[in-house]
């Protein structure tokens, strides 16, 4: 094995090494992503605009526009969504991401409603019976 591999120590040395450039690429990319997210929150776009509306002057109110906010901007940047209108782009055709989708939807809805906006979204409920 140590004439496949090499010498124990240096298979070690090798696997921390990996281990550590891992741990920093993931690093790097969440401080990307969150700087990105940040843009979106200053930056107010029309989307943000659209459903949420202008962020409000009370305390909690700001809180909760925020939070809204930023759960959307992280979901169009993990998602690559760069339309300018709907928050999370159309509902993916991929499971998974439908599942990703319809909780930041939900979500979604949950801050808006807390904001007093309008929101016309049929919440399904999956009882799991198979109809």
């Amino acid at each position: 094995v140590a004439r496949e591999l090499g010498e124990v120590p240096e298979v070690r040395a090798e696997s921390d090494g990996l281990a550590e450039a891992l741990s920093q690429s993931v690093r790097e990319h969440t401080a990307v992503r969150d700087e990105l997210i940040e843009r979106e929150l200053r930056a107010s776009g029309a989307w943000v605009r659209d459903t949420f509306g202008e962020r409000p002057d009370g305390l909690r109110a700001g809180e909760v526009w925020e939070h809204g906010v930023r759960l959307a901007a992280r979901y169009r940047v993990e998602h690559d969504i760069t339309g300018p209108g709907d928050a999370l782009g159309p509902q993916p055709e991929q499971h998974e991401e439908q599942r990703e989708w319809e909780r930041a939807r939900k979500a979604i809805a949950r801050d808006q409603r807390q904001l007093g906006r309008d929101v016309a979204v049929e919440l399904d409920v999956d009882l799991g019976i198979g109809f």
